[in-house]
């Protein structure tokens, strides 16, 4: 049965922004001083409005805020006109025929349907996703490569706002990483749990090194410590030490984790 036109997407835009960072944060990848968003504006024929958001790190995702921008005017916004925004898994299909991959780039999509839709039926997007409405949601708040004073001093700011964990970023001179590490334990160990990211910085040997040393300290895990593809690698070190290794530019979709 044919759907209402209506009902059916008519517009959709997508904006790029740049926002200045109020400081500069470095890690091992380089330094970032803005925060490259992509939103994306999605209505349909009655009127209904939902916004997405994204963003990308070359380094990290293979391409930039401009390549993004590009994905979604020229090949992905144009072809979901027409569609019906409640049957987003097919939206999906839809987009995966036309661009394989580029995750980042659809999660705009992705979230301006379930923003629409939600608004559509007058639910906010928990309600509509069956989900439990929480009061508090724990935050970890990151820390980039700055001196082992200021790092605490971020910590001890991060608790006070009421963030229950912080993440320190790692890649530097090792003997400075693991020295600052030890303070920032011995300052906030107590308050906070504390992560360490190496974004892809290590070699296996050298990860090695790091994680004997971080197995002293209880952390609450480390992130990314080889390049995304080392799959066997991460698995030797998750089997040789005690401190857990969480994988983020290792894994992109769900298929990733098996």
């Amino acid at each position: 049965m044919n759907q209402s036109p209506y009902k059916k997407i008519i517009k959709a835009k997508a904006f790029a922004v740049r926002i200045p960072m109020l400081v500069p944060f470095k890690f091992s990848l380089g330094e970032i001083t803005h925060s490259s968003q992509v939103f994306v504006k999605i209505e349909d024929g009655l009127g209904n409005i939902g916004w997405g958001e994204t963003t990308t790190f070359l380094p990290v995702f293979g391409y930039d805020q401009n390549m993004i921008l590009k994905l979604l005017e020229n090949y992905l916004l144009p072809n979901i006109i027409g569609l019906i925004p409640e049957e987003i898994q097919y939206i999906h299909q839809v987009m995966d025929r036309i661009v394989p991959g580029a995750a980042m780039t659809k999660a705009a999509i992705d979230l301006a349907l379930y923003d629409l839709v939600s608004r559509k039926n007058n639910e906010s997007l928990c309600k509509y996703l069956s989900g439990e409405l929480k009061k508090e949601i724990p935050v970890c708040a990151s820390i980039g490569l700055v001196d082992a004073d200021k790092a605490i001093q971020l910590a001890n700011h991060f608790s006070r706002e009421g963030f229950s964990a912080i993440k320190l970023k790692v890649g530097g001179v090792f003997e400075a990483d693991i020295k600052r590490l030890q303070r920032v334990v011995e300052a906030v160990g107590d308050s906070l749990k504390i992560r360490v990211d190496a974004n892809m910085c290590y070699t296996r040997s050298a990860a090695s090194k790091m994680l004997e040393c971080l197995d002293q300290m209880n952390l609450e895990c480390i992130e990314q410590p080889l390049a995304a593809e080392d799959i066997e690698g991460h698995t030797v070190l998750a089997k040789k030490y005690k401190t857990p290794i969480a994988i983020d530019e290792g894994i992109f979709t769900k298929r990733d984790a098996y």
